[in-house]
């Protein structure tokens, strides 16, 4: 079969499950050995080490991977969030499809993402600052602000991102933050468009996200996905207030604050959209009611620095 098709029923798999008895890899249907007629032979239970675990007696497998026939003998039940070893280790025999240089370990995956994000982050300071006018603000600052604007930028998507990596980690599941095929695309198309219109429309920018393995339970999915926007949520109500606790004559600095929260609430909003492989869509068949408090804090702060980001003169006058 194809590198990213099931060995059983040929189709298309995002995610391929090796099988330890044959050695051939099945989507998620068909990854149990009695779904894809395997005729390989039953691991012994010290060949077998689900991850996070340690080898040693059968008494430290959990009790998902080991189901005790009777005394002394064993079958292997496999299911999602058990692997021999690191599922990302190209050699594992699991395939993630969509994931860009597989090979390469995640801070790399982490600095090549870090690097364009901070990128796109100046390009987009360059053109908010290059038409912002303000008595108090020196050619030093009109220098500096773009690298810390997008430092608030950068930091706001690699917590978001790495929200998700914790509360993965949290509960026993392999995560670790990946390039995307799709994601690069949408970033090369985003930059292109900001390049080609001269600075009219804003870059976008998604050039990778964590992937957390094993999210087949609803409550662990739902917690793993809104961890991410509640982090841009958290952003906000920490830089917002700080705003106007800068003193007066220093309005170039609030302003800064400004589209810093602005750039963050937006990334949380995005995802909270409920459609395809955004967090939103996790989230709302998790809890419909964290979901709707959640995104009315996120668009209440959004309208708000939204009015404010396009007027600066009225927020600078309310202030």
């Amino acid at each position: 079969m194809g590198k990213n098709t099931c060995d059983f029923c040929g189709e298309t798999s995002y995610m391929l499950f090796p099988c330890k008895n044959c050695g051939q890899s099945y989507c998620a249907i068909h990854r149990l050995p009695e779904n894809h007629d395997c005729t390989g032979s039953i691991p012994s239970p010290r060949d077998y080490t689900p991850f996070g675990s340690t080898p040693g007696n059968a008494a430290t497998y959990s009790q998902a991977a080991l189901e005790q026939d009777s005394p002394g003998e064993y079958s292997w039940e496999p299911n999602i969030t058990e692997f021999d070893g690191d599922p990302f280790d190209p050699s594992s025999g699991v395939v993630i499809k969509g994931v860009m240089l597989p090979k390469l370990k995640e801070p790399f995956h982490i600095a090549i993402a870090f690097a364009i994000m901070f990128f796109i982050g100046i390009l987009t300071a360059m053109s908010i600052f290059s038409q912002l006018v303000l008595p108090s603000f020196t050619s030093v600052e009109r220098a500096i602000f773009p690298y810390l604007l997008a430092s608030i930028s950068t930091g706001g998507f690699l917590t978001h991102e790495f929200s998700h990596r914790q509360v993965g980690r949290h509960y026993g599941l392999p995560a670790r933050f990946r390039l995307l095929t799709f994601g690069m695309l949408l970033t090369a198309i985003g930059v292109g468009g900001y390049l080609m219109s001269s600075g009219t429309f804003p870059p976008f920018a998604l050039p990778g996200a964590v992937v957390v393995i094993g999210l087949d339970n609803r409550d662990h999915a739902g917690k793993c996905k809104i961890a991410g926007p509640l982090s841009n949520f958290i952003i906000s109500c920490i830089i917002f207030p700080v705003i106007f606790l800068i003193p007066p004559g220093n309005d170039e600095y609030r302003v800064l604050l400004l589209y810093g929260a602005y750039i963050n609430t937006f990334l949380g909003v995005f995802n909270m959209l409920p459609v395809g492989l955004l967090d939103g869509a996790n989230i709302f068949k998790w809890n419909k009611k964290y979901y709707f408090l959640l995104m009315a804090g996120l668009v209440a702060f959004l309208v708000t620095e939204f009015v404010f980001f396009y007027n600066t003169s009225l927020f600078l006058t309310i202030y």
